[in-house]
């Protein structure tokens, strides 16, 4: 038993005066890598700042200097300063705490009266003081727990102290992590002045925060000096404020009543602001038309001297701002609150009279992007202003060459930027869709022609930010929200509706009169490929519906799904919701797709893949004994197939070819997509089900050369080039390599559903010819095309293939012969039909024969 007379527990050697010395010694080497005479700690945690103020300018003059890299150098170290801070602290409590413990146990020791034995020697208390020693002994092992515990803890925090250093500030902190230091005061302004931290700022904004910060530059610029501490506040404080305002968006919260106002009267103080002086040197004649108010900020602080960098900084700043006002969705009146001259350049060119006006809705537009250029990632405007500019912007586009006549590079750049960020905003994207947008204010509300300015544009991001008009779809039709389905479900059918109904938008999407190299009179999609890219997802996201029955003409619907419409596609269920849009408008809307190359194979390929999973659901049907009728499952995959076949051959007949060769280019893609949608699976590394494969297919970039290369990450240029080869040498009149046919697909299916292949389908006894055929029919578990196979065994390909089904049980008295007939008949039946509606007469191999076969006589 231990001695109840001593008590002394653990201890460390760690001492917090010690430990804060190291970190002076950190500070120290900091202040020798920024060349400042102040303390790293002073420099950064004393106040809001930007960092290079911080730097000495012999550093961020040098050409090798490297903002990033500084910054990064500078958040470590002080990281490690307030890590070691955390440290100091915990040791002294430990410390501080052990010695309670242990002037507990002398208290004890005193107030028990008992003289201790002598070293070595063994006393026995007797009588009271018996009971003194039983007492002492509780207390002495109550303390000894305790210790323990704190001994414990004590480790624990160590521990958590060694990881915290092992961590990569810059990208393992999380902000509550940053802010659980700053508000214990082991790191103050440190990490907003270095990384842009979203804790919250030690400043309260408010209205007269606003009006302050507003002042002060309108004084600055009317001085011709704009203060550099002002410029730091306001740009430090705006840019923070952008950031607290997107994640409010995110988390659905207002902002306070406070920083709203703070932003009402800031950008009330800026519109006071005078149009920016005129170039040196121009005549009165020369001087380009423009605004005053808070447009005018940009070029106010170029004209003071301020950087590009600087001019970017504050002007984002100013455009969080605004994009604050106009958001009702974070308080205020949302487009109400947006700054006049703001509103004018949303609102068009009406707002502009005379010989001038559009150059000044132009030169107006490029200010405003400026503004909205640096803007905090991922912060919405509202509504009306995001659906205003999507709306106007396009409208210009389409009603006037002048638009993008002027400062061509400039202006396309400032209409980009724009569109980028109003199309963050999905409910405005959704009204300009569906049609639904409104406005009193507006010189010219169309939103048809408005997509189909945006479309046609010859962007030079190639259509990136117009993209954003449809690149939230298949998103939101999958979130499994319904409203958010309902968005995407309407607004997909309303895209169709405008190119099935109006046939003057379709023209102008198909025909737009664009000069690229290599292509007469391209549709939109062969040069904003970005715009295909998006329109391909939505394909793929709705490519069940694709394949319904014709509703007839007028029906552009997204409606939820009764007993009877369920029955005729069995992938769906009673209560889903589905497309109802005519044939045509489908292949319509995949004959401006497929006018991209890559986009082309990779409609082919996805179609293929649906077509597939309907024939593994057949063959499962039938194996589960439930009387499943073909209809149900090859009508749907049939039609879609006649739809892209339709399309690739309306494509290619459009760009200018004649019939035959258009024929025979609509046969070469599909033999490419069958190639890329097998081969590639293997060169690759992966199966067709695998995220290799889905990784590379999500986009139209994995149909392409240099865009699988890019997925992947490796240079696969010899192996894509042996496929292009194959292409090249395309067989046209082998039917088997053209098409992913249904024999194809079915003995995929009967290999998916586990049904095995017998040793009699192979007509050999000879264990290599059996083992050789099993090699070529059944690579990596799957069902062989025709193709692949070798050379010397496909003679015998359709006769293994026709064994193997006819000795299965296709339930019913049928066998899977007889299925597969049944499935291959309804096939062609519903594909005709398809086609016919469509205005073809019968498939693109079929009709390439027939050209075929009258030119050979």
């Amino acid at each position: 038993m231990a001695d109840p007379f001593h008590f002394n527990p653990k201890d460390t050697t760690a001492d917090p005066d010690t430990i804060r010395s190291w970190a002076d010694t950190v500070a120290n080497f900091g202040d020798r890598l920024t060349g400042d005479s102040e303390s790293l700690t002073s420099t950064l945690d004393g106040g809001a700042k930007s960092f290079t103020q911080q730097i000495s300018s012999n550093i961020t003059d040098s050409s090798e200097y490297q903002d990033d890299l500084w910054r990064e150098v500078a958040w470590n170290l002080s990281y490690i300063m307030g890590v070691m801070e955390r440290w100091a602290t915990n040791v002294a409590w430990f410390k501080k705490r052990r010695q309670d413990l242990i002037d507990q146990h002398q208290t004890a020791v005193e107030e028990s009266g008992l003289i201790p034995p002598r070293q070595g020697e063994t006393k026995e208390f007797e009588g009271k003081e018996a009971d003194w020693y039983d007492d002492l002994v509780a207390k002495h092992n109550e303390l000894s727990d305790e210790a323990h515990d704190l001994w414990k803890r004590f480790k624990e925090l160590a521990d958590d102290r060694g990881e915290d250093l092992k961590k990569d500030p810059k990208n393992d902190l999380s902000a509550k992590d940053v802010e659980y230091m700053v508000s214990k005061g082991y790191l103050n302004w440190a990490p907003f002045n270095i990384m842009q931290w979203t804790h919250s700022i030690p400043v309260d904004l408010n209205g007269a925060k606003g009006r302050e910060i507003g002042q002060n530059i309108v004084e600055g610029v009317e001085d011709g000096d704009l203060n550099q501490a002002e410029y730091e506040e306001a740009v430090l404080i705006l840019n923070a404020l952008g950031v607290t305002a997107a994640q409010s968006q995110a988390d659905g919260k207002k902002l306070s009543k406070d920083e709203r106002e703070f932003v009402d009267n800031l950008l009330a103080e800026l519109e006071e602001l005078p149009p920016p002086p005129a170039p040196a040197g121009l005549k009165d004649e020369q001087i380009p038309p423009r605004s005053g108010g808070v447009l005018a900020l940009p070029d106010h602080l170029r004209a003071l001297g301020f950087n590009d960098e600087q001019v970017k900084a504050l002007s984002g700043g100013v455009g969080n701002a605004i994009l604050i006002a106009s958001d009702s969705n974070l308080g205020g009146n949302g487009y109400a609150d947006v700054p006049d001259s703001v509103k004018s350049v949303v609102e068009g060119t009406q707002n502009y009279p005379g010989d001038g006006g559009t150059a000044h809705w132009v030169n107006d537009v490029n200010d405003l992007a400026q503004l909205i250029d640096g803007a905090a990632p991922g912060l919405e405007g509202g509504t009306g202003f995001s659906a205003g500019l999507i709306n106007t912007i396009g409208v210009e586009i389409a009603n006037s060459d002048n638009v993008s006549q002027m400062h061509p590079k400039v202006t396309g750049k400032s209409f980009e930027t724009l569109i980028d960020r109003a199309t963050l905003n999905e409910n405005a994207n959704y009204l300009i869709l569906t049609d639904q947008y409104e406005s009193a204010s507006v010189g010219e509300v169309d939103t048809s022609k408005a997509i189909q300015g945006l479309f046609t544009y010859e962007w030079e991001d190639d259509g990136e930010a117009a993209s954003g008009l449809m690149d939230w779809i298949p998103e939101f039709a999958q979130s499994g929200d319904a409203k958010q389905e309902e968005m995407a479900g309407e607004s997909t059918a309303a895209f169709l509706q405008l190119i099935g109904q109006d046939s003057e938008a379709f023209e102008n999407l198909q025909n737009t009169n664009t000069s690229i190299e290599g292509h007469k009179n391209p549709a939109f999609t062969v040069y904003n490929s970005e715009i295909a890219d998006s329109m391909f997802k939505v394909y793929a996201t709705y490519l069940e519906d694709f394949g319904r029955e014709d509703p007839g003409p007028g029906h552009y619907e997204y409606s939820e799904l009764d007993e009877t419409e369920t029955a005729l596609n069995p992938l769906k269920e009673e209560g889903d919701y589905e497309l109802v849009v005519p044939l045509q408008a489908r292949e319509q809307f995949l004959e401006l797709l497929v006018a991209n190359p890559d986009a082309a194979i990779g409609v082919v390929d996805a179609t293929n893949q649906q077509s597939q999973e309907y024939a593994n659901s057949y063959v499962g049907a039938i194996l589960e004994g439930d009387g499943a009728q073909p209809d149900e499952w090859v009508g749907p995959s049939a039609r879609v197939q006649a739809l892209v076949d339709s399309a690739l051959v309306g494509s290619f007949e459009n760009s200018g070819l004649e019939e035959k060769k258009a024929l025979e280019e609509t046969l070469k893609v599909r033999e490419k997509a069958l190639n890329l949608g097998v081969e590639l699976v293997g060169l690759l590394g992966g199966s067709p089900e695998g995220d290799v494969a889905t990784l590379a297919h999500s986009t139209i970039k994995g149909y392409s050369q240099q865009g699988i290369i890019d997925i992947m990450n490796k240079d696969l240029k010899d192996e894509i080039a042996s496929i292009e080869k194959e292409v090249n040498n395309t067989n046209l009149k082998n039917d088997g390599q053209i098409y992913l046919d249904n024999q194809y697909m079915f003995g995929n299916a009967l290999v998916e559903n586990g049904v095995p292949f017998p040793e009699s389908a192979i007509e050999s006894e000879d264990p290599d010819v059996q083992e050789a055929v099993r090699g070529e029919f059944f690579p990596e578990g799957r069902f062989a095309h025709r193709m692949e196979v070798d050379e010397g065994l496909r003679d015998s390909y359709g006769r293994i293939y026709n064994n193997w089904v006819e000795d299965l049980d296709g339930g019913n008295g049928l066998n899977m012969a007889s299925r597969f007939t049944a499935y291959n008949t309804t096939y062609d039946a519903q594909y005709d039909v398809a086609a016919g509606i469509v205005g073809n007469d019968t498939d693109p191999l079929t009709a390439y024969k027939k050209i075929q076969s009258k030119d050979d006589n």
